[in-house]
C-alpha cells in the first residue's frame, strides 16, 4: 500500500500513533532515534533523542530531549495507545561521530552513550531490539512505514544520489595536467 503523507520527527520529539498510511523520519547524526511498533495492537512510532541524561539533574524542560527521561515517556505514550511491552518491537540507529571533530567528541562520545542508554533502558523495559545500527561517522535516516510497520536505516541523502555513471579513466597526460 502506497504511503501518502511524510511527517518529519524533529530532535527532541517523537510521534506515536495507530495504522495508517504515512511515512515517519528522523534525520540523525549524533541524535539517536528509536522507532517501535506493537504490529497486533495497530501502533508505533519513533522518537529522535538529542542527548544521554540531562545537563541538570530532575529537570523538567523538555525532557523527550534525553534518552535517560525521553525514551520511558515515549514507551508510556506507546502503551497508552495500545501497544504491549511484550509485543513491542524496537530498532535503534544514529549516535555518530559527525565531523569535524576534535578530541572532546571523541571523549565526551555523546552519540554512542545516548545509544547505549536508551538500548539499556529498552532492554530494562523487556522491548526486543530487533535492529540496531548506531555510531560511525555519517548520518543516517530512520523511516518508520506506519501501515506495514516496516523501518529503514540509511545513509541521509541516499534518495537524492543519482545511480552510478561509466567512469573514464583519466590518460597519464590528464594527471600530468592536473598535478
Amino acid at each position: 500500500m502506497p504511503v501518502h503523507q511524510k511527517h518529519h520527527v524533529a530532535s527532541g520529539s517523537y510521534f506515536v500513533g495507530k495504522s495508517q498510511p504515512l511515512l515517519i523520519e528522523a534525520l540523525l547524526g549524533t541524535c539517536v532515534g528509536v522507532a517501535a511498533y506493537d504490529r497486533a495492537a495497530g501502533c508505533g512510532g519513533l522518537i529522535h533523542l538529542l542527548l544521554p541524561e540531562q545537563v541538570v539533574p530532575g529537570s523538567t524542560y523538555q525532557p523527550e530531549k534525553y534518552a535517560s527521561t525521553g525514551l520511558p515517556i515515549f514507551i508510556q505514550a506507546l502503551i497508552d495507545a495500545g501497544a504491549s511491552r511484550k509485543r513491542l518491537r524496537a530498532s535503534i540507529a544514529g549516535g555518530a561521530l559527525v565531523g569535524p571533530l576534535d578530541e572532546r567528541d571523541i571523549a565526551l562520545d555523546i552519540g554512542g552513550r545516548t545509544a547505549e542508554i536508551a538500548y539499556q533502558i529498552l532492554t530494562n523495559e523487556g522491548i526486543t531490539v530487533e535492529r540496531a545500527e548506531t555510531g560511525g561517522f555519517y548520518t543516517s535516516a530512520m523511516n518508520v512505514n506506519m501501515k506495514t510497520w516496516e523501518i529503514s536505516i540509511k545513509p541521509a541523502g541516499e534518495d537524492k544520489l543519482k545511480p552510478d555513471t561509466e567512469a573514464k579513466i583519466p590518460t597519464s597526460e590528464e594527471i600530468s595536467y592536473a598535478i
